[in-house]
């Protein structure tokens, strides 16, 4: 439980959008790839290459400092990504997204969710990572709906 509130304090999130809003029936490969790229170099400390891509609002919202600050504390935190759990692709607002739920080696029980908005022109649009929304219970039969 500790390392579920520990890593509470680690969201950072850019809400640039909110998250896959039209998940695809069988994710988009060009997607796919970038963001499997772009989560790579970030995993690798690329950092100058993940911020390049940024288009000029995400390099107002998160600099470089700031880019490598959340970086560090992520490799502090939750340590290297040890299984992907699930990978999907989206549209939203003219954004191609990609959003990944992963475990990492020093939080196995509490996964991460990390995502990407890629602009029309590549430029990185939209970037967080936050604990993965955990699916409600299954309500018991006979119990009434709130």
């Amino acid at each position: 439980m500790r390392q579920v509130r520990r890593f509470s304090f680690l969201c950072f999130c850019l809400f640039l959008f909110a998250g896959v809003a039209a998940a695809q029936d069988a994710p988009d490969p060009a997607t796919l790839e970038e963001g499997r790229a772009l989560t790579r170099q970030f995993a690798a400390g690329e950092l100058d290459a993940v911020h390049g891509r940024f288009d000029a609002r995400m390099r107002e919202a998160l600099s470089r400092e700031q880019l490598g600050a959340l970086h560090e504390q992520v490799r502090t935190q939750l340590g290297a990504e040890t299984a992907v759990i699930a990978e999907q692709t989206g549209s939203q607002d003219g954004m191609r997204i990609y959003s990944r739920v992963a475990r990492f080696e020093k939080a196995p029980d509490a996964p991460a969710e990390l995502a990407w908005a890629l602009a029309p022109d590549g430029s990185v649009a939209g970037f967080y990572i936050r604990p993965a929304q955990q699916p409600a219970p299954p309500t018991p039969a006979g119990d009434p709906q709130p």
